[in-house]
């Protein structure tokens, strides 16, 4: 088995964020923020017979992001529920930044079915900026994502 090296672009559209489950007091709020990112990896990948491995520098940009749930204020016996739905970018919040870099690598097996080539993979992205756009303190956020594909490869092996 002789390792041979590669270079590839990977393009994709990826979805980010975090859910929020929290009562203190006599406020009880549940939301979701949702980030949807354009994401462009260049990577080197190694591979040895049908396994393979591969890193490199991943570039994001985000172009929606929205925070949406609803907050519940009790009362005594009254409780008042208010939904809301914010886009963290245009309504005046701009919360987060568009652009993160970061890191990729990934681990995989390319394989055969007769005249179809298919591969799984397993990967994990790490981003390097604080995506908060305005930090309260000492809080910051940062992009982490694990990921299983599965797919099929257009053109050869």
């Amino acid at each position: 088995l002789v390792p041979m090296l590669w270079v590839r672009a990977v393009g994709m559209y990826s979805q980010k964020g975090y859910s929020v489950n929290s009562s203190t007091g006599t406020v009880a709020t549940k939301a979701k923020s949702q980030i949807d990112y354009g994401e462009l990896q260049l990577q080197a990948k190694v591979k040895f017979g049908m396994f393979y491995v591969a890193a490199g520098p991943a570039f994001d940009f985000a172009f929606k992001a929205r925070y949406k749930g609803a907050s519940t204020v009790t009362t005594g016996n009254t409780s008042v529920s208010t939904d809301f739905d914010v886009d963290l970018f245009t309504d005046g919040a701009e919360a987060y930044k568009r652009f993160d870099a970061g890191i990729n690598i990934a681990a995989g097996v390319q394989y055969g079915f007769g005249p179809v080539n298919g591969f799984t993979e397993l990967s994990y992205g790490q981003g390097f900026a604080n995506i908060i756009n305005k930090p309260v303190g000492d809080l910051y956020a940062k992009n982490m994502v694990v990921g299983l594909s599965i797919g099929l490869l257009l053109g050869g092996k």
